[in-house]
C-alpha cells in the first residue's frame, strides 16, 4: 500500500476513534452542537481526503453522510432516531472500508447506496472512467485548500 493510502487509512481510524464518542453523546442528546460538529468535521475530512486519492466509494458515502449532516447542522432537518442510525451505519461502513483498503481486499458495495438513501438522499452517481472512449481525456481538476502560511512556508 502506498504511502498516501496508508495515511489515509490511519486518519479514517484516527479520526473514527475521536468520532465515536462524539456520535454516542449526538444520540443520548441531539441537541449537543459539539458533537454534532465534530462529527461533521470527521466525515467532511474523509471526504475531501477521498477526493484528494480518487476513492469514490468513499466520497459518495461521506456524500449523503455531510448532507444530511448539513442539514441538521442548520436547523432544515431533525436528527430522528432513524436518521442517527443511518449516520451510524455510514460511519461504521467507512471503518470497513479502510480495513478493505489497508488489507488490499475487495468489498461488495451493494449496499452502500441504500445506506445514503436510508438519510433521505440519492447517491451521487459514480464518475465514468477517464478513458473509457480508449482516447486520452484529461482528469477532472482538483482542488486543494491551504492557510495562507503554510502556503508561504511551501512556496519559499
Amino acid at each position: 500500500m502506498s504511502d498516501l493510502f496508508g495515511d489515509f487509512v490511519a486518519d479514517v481510524r484516527d479520526g473514527y476513534e475521536r468520532a465515536a464518542p462524539q456520535l454516542a453523546r449526538w444520540v443520548e442528546d441531539p441537541s449537543d452542537r459539539a458533537a454534532l460538529d465534530a462529527i461533521f468535521r470527521f466525515v467532511h475530512t474523509v471526504r475531501g481526503n477521498a477526493g484528494f486519492l480518487d476513492l469514490e466509494r468513499f466520497e459518495r458515502l461521506c456524500d449523503g453522510a455531510e448532507r444530511g449532516l448539513a442539514d441538521v447542522r442548520d436547523g432544515t432537518r431533525a436528527a430522528d432516531g432513524d436518521f442517527v442510525k443511518g449516520l451510524a451505519a455510514i460511519i461504521i461502513r467507512l471503518g470497513e472500508l479502510a480495513d478493505a483498503v489497508e488489507a488490499g481486499v475487495g468489498l461488495s458495495d451493494k449496499d452502500e447506496p441504500g445506506l445514503v438513501r436510508a438519510l433521505g438522499y440519492a447517491p451521487i452517481e459514480r464518475r465514468q472512467p477517464d478513458n473509457a472512449s480508449g482516447e486520452s481525456v484529461q482528469r477532472r481538476m482538483r482542488t486543494v485548500r491551504i492557510p495562507t502560511e503554510q502556503f508561504e512556508v511551501l512556496a519559499s
